[in-house]
This record gives structure tokens, sequence and C-alpha cells, in this order.
């Protein structure tokens, strides 16, 4: 169980990603949540995309902070990024903005975001196993709620080495 002082920094953490989105919707700079193909150096085929966790970050605020914000246009946009990037991996797989993006679209409930779950589950191999409408709604259950998630998502939140000492020592501390 959480204790108070680590559940009050997740949700600061959360606040952080809102006014991100917030910034973004009222016509902040999108091209840093684009797709953008680099290789590594030092492996020739391996390819990745420098804005993921960009992306992730946007996808957490929309599917846990998004409420009375008008985020429709900006998840089609991202999921359309996201596409490319699992289009693009060379060892194929899955991605957890991936099912965010697709969770939030699914709440519209519009017969055109199918072409768009298509479009996703025809990227690779993974996501074609991966990505079906059942999968989906038994994740959508699942994810609406971070104090229950699995913990490797709210580290995902915690995306850098000091938040994540900063949450172990609140997490350890006493109330």
């Amino acid at each position: 169980m959480l204790t108070e002082n680590a559940e009050n920094f997740i949700k600061s953490k959360l606040l952080e990603y809102r006014s991100e989105l917030e910034n973004i919707i009222n016509g902040g700079d999108i091209s840093q949540y684009n797709y953008c193909e680099r290789t590594h150096d030092d492996i020739d085929d391996e390819v990745y995309d420098k804005n993921y966790e960009n992306r992730l970050r946007i996808a957490h605020a929309l599917w846990y902070m998004s409420d009375g914000l008008d985020v429709e246009f900006i998840t089609i946009t991202l999921m359309n990024e996201e596409i490319k990037y699992l289009e693009k991996s060379v060892y194929g797989g899955t991605s957890r903005t991936a099912y965010l993006l697709l969770m939030k679209l699914s709440e519209y409930g519009k017969y055109s975001y199918k072409r768009l779950l298509k479009r996703v589950r025809n990227a690779n191999m993974d996501c074609f196993c991966e990505f079906d409408a059942n999968t989906l709604k038994k994740f959508s259950n699942f994810g609406k709620d971070w104090r229950k998630d699995d913990w490797d998502y709210i580290f995902e939140l915690l995306n850098d080495e000091r938040s994540l000492e900063k949450f172990k020592n609140l997490e350890n501390s006493e109330e």
C-alpha cells in the first residue's frame, strides 16, 4: 500500500503531465511528440523513436488526467505517430502508449476509429496478436485507476532517476 506522501507525489507527476497536455491543446509545439527515427550508434539495424517517452507522458495524461478537456484530436494525432513507431520497429513489439491511446479512442465509440485499430494491429506481428477489441476492453477495466495499476506502469510515470529515488524514499517512509 502506498504511503500518503508517495501517492501525493504520483498525483503531482500526473498533474505535470496534464499541464503539458493543456499546453499542447492550447497551441503548443507538438513536434516533440511526433515519431522521430534515430538509430543507435553502436548497432546499425536498431531503430528507436527519440520522442517515444514524450508520447508516453501525454498518453498517461490523456488516460488519467484529461477530464474536462477536449482531447479527441490530439489522441488521434498521437495514435498516428505511435503507429509509425510500431511499424518501423525492427523487433516488433507493442507499447503502453498504444494501449492507452486506443483505450481513449474506444471511449468515443466512433466506428471510424476502427480503421486506426486495424492499422495498429497490422503494424507488426506482436501488435496483431495483442491489439484486439476484447483485449482492449479487459485492459481498460484494469487501467482506470492508477492506484491499482501494475507497479511497472507507475514507474513509467516516474521516468527520471530523481523522481524514482524520491518515490522510493516516500514509499519506504513512515506516514
